[in-house]
């Protein structure tokens, strides 16, 4: 389970969201910003990675790409996810969180990366894009 696989005695931020996410993008920087500064406290921050957004073989592929070079502009080298494909096993889900993490320089110790089967997003109703603030086993805040 996720609550599992972080500590119940620390606060922790879940950022949930996808390479193929704008919005999740788009306020990515600023929630590396404020885990850096609420880090060195009782606070940790893990993104969990999650179904694909936006793939180029599924809703709005073809068309999301502007979109996501838009939520990710100002980053530096260009960054390119409009290539990444609907999951269809654990592995493909693997590639393109690990694309995720080396495009947007994450540290891959703070990404969870949910099975195949969408348990935790479906648990967690992590859809459009979801922010959980959680300790002690219990949701504080969503």
């Amino acid at each position: 389970s996720l609550l599992s696989m972080i500590n119940p005695q620390r606060m922790t931020i879940l950022n949930f969201g996808s390479c193929t996410c704008p919005p999740f993008l788009r306020w990515l920087r600023k929630m590396d910003t404020l885990a850096a500064e609420y880090s060195p406290s009782n606070v940790d921050y893990r993104i969990v990675y999650i179904t694909e957004a936006h793939p180029v073989d599924g809703w709005m592929g073809g068309q999301i790409g502007k979109k996501l070079l838009n939520a990710i502009s100002g980053w530096g080298a260009p960054i390119q996810f409009d290539d990444v494909k609907h999951a269809q096993t654990l592995e493909d889900r693997l590639i393109a969180a690990s694309k995720f993490v080396s495009g947007c320089d994450i540290d891959e110790d703070i990404v969870i990366v949910d099975g195949i089967e969408d348990e935790i997003e479906i648990k967690y109703e992590a859809r459009p894009e979801r922010i959980y603030v959680v300790q002690h086993g219990k949701i504080l805040w969503r």
